[in-house]
């Protein structure tokens, strides 16, 4: 499907990208799947004037975007456990568990943990090193199945935090 998509021709493709982020906006929330679906099109189906996103100067380590972690994992943990803040810090804390961070994190409010907060924390942790998005990527693999359960909402974030740094999946996820 991918490559057909590249084949358009570019006005088609800008219009096919507006026209998907402007479904996925049409109730005002961004949903998990939506989320995941709006950053596939982005990385696969470029513009001529887009080139891909790569670090401009030696990547950076983990231990140095706490902040970014710590949202990353508390959209995760909150994905998993809709309205429950006790589950959600559960996942949070073994999420964060897998991270050998500078200082102790706590779950960020429902309120904060949004997806343009997610797509900025993402962007910076694009400039982390290889190792550093691994690990990173196996803490939220461990965040989204804390509960022995991983919903559809979760598995649309893992791929989507996946697919924005090319790396492979953690874990096989159906």
């Amino acid at each position: 499907l991918v490559p057909a998509l590249r084949a358009l021709p570019e006005a088609a493709r800008s219009e096919l990208r507006g026209t998907a982020r402007t479904l996925a906006m049409a109730d005002g929330e961004l949903s998990p799947f939506e989320f995941a679906l709006l950053r596939a099109l982005e990385r696969h189906v470029r513009r001529s004037d887009e080139s891909p996103p790569r670090p401009a100067q030696r990547p950076h380590a983990l231990v140095d975007h706490g902040g970014a972690c710590r949202l990353v994992l508390s959209v995760l943990a909150r994905a998993g456990a809709p309205g429950d803040d006790t589950g959600a810090d559960l996942a949070f804390q073994r999420g964060t568990a897998e991270l050998a961070l500078r200082q102790p994190m706590r779950l960020l409010p429902s309120a904060e943990s949004t997806p343009k907060a997610l797509d900025q924390a993402l962007a910076e942790l694009a400039q982390v090193s290889p190792l550093g998005k691994r690990n990173l990527l196996t803490a939220c693999a461990t965040t989204a199945s804390a509960d022995g359960v991983l919903a559809d909402d979760e598995v649309d974030l893992l791929r989507a935090i996946a697919e924005t740094w090319d790396c492979p999946m953690p874990l096989p996820i159906d």
